[in-house]
């Protein structure tokens, strides 16, 4: 058996550290968590950025559309992204919330979601979220819902983020197997609505876009 290429080996090690960490990373942080020395960190960071497998915001980096992609051709193997995008679209049309699919992303953990599609709203109180995100999945409606069974399946409604910042409620969505492989949610600033308003509200409307998502 040969011997593993040592810089790919790293590489592969920051790009595990990106996954396993929700929000953006400094180079020092990268040569923080996987043990590098930072001269190392700092090359194979950017020449990850520059191949399109990071992204830069600032000092910080995340992970790129490019690595993403990767991630996300296991459920999008049928063409779920892109054909839910315009179920996505219409739902934050009628509701005039952000709405959101999330999924766990392949080889990912059970702590965390991946946001895989997001049809954005023009409010100015609208939530933002960017496609390839990772949200805690910790006390979570999308993660509730991914957890739970297509089989006569629940609305999840629940406040969460920092300081129960944002609302939400979700419903999951399953293949023809009967597996829940995403979760399709509206989410909006916290304290607009009580729970039961907001099933009031867009319950119907949330389990219809699911069923044209599901299959």
């Amino acid at each position: 058996m040969s011997s593993p290429v040592q810089a790919v080996t790293r590489a592969f090690k920051i790009l595990e550290c990106f996954a396993t960490n929700s929000g953006p990373l400094t180079v020092d942080d990268v040569a923080q968590a996987t043990g590098l020395p930072r001269a190392t960190a700092y090359r194979l960071v950017h020449t990850l950025e520059s191949e399109g497998y990071l992204h830069r915001d600032g000092k910080s980096f995340r992970l790129g559309k490019r690595v993403l992609g990767l991630g996300f051709a296991h459920i999008n193997r049928r063409g779920f992204i892109s054909a839910a995008q315009p179920v996505l679209d219409q739902l934050a049309s009628q509701s005039g919330q952000t709405v959101v699919l999330g999924t766990t992303p392949q080889g990912g953990t059970a702590s965390q979601v991946l946001i895989a599609a997001v049809a954005q709203t023009s409010g100015a109180l609208s939530v933002v979220v960017e496609v390839g995100q990772y949200v805690e999945a910790v006390d979570t409606v999308l993660a509730l819902s991914l957890e739970s069974s297509v089989d006569r399946p629940p609305i999840h409604v629940g406040v969460h983020g920092a300081g129960d910042a944002v609302q939400a409620l979700s419903v999951p969505i399953g293949d023809g197997d009967g597996k829940t492989i995403a979760s399709l949610a509206i989410v909006m600033p916290s304290r607009r609505m009580t729970n039961t308003e907001l099933l009031e509200t867009y319950g119907d409307a949330l389990r219809r876009a699911a069923g044209q998502l599901g299959y």
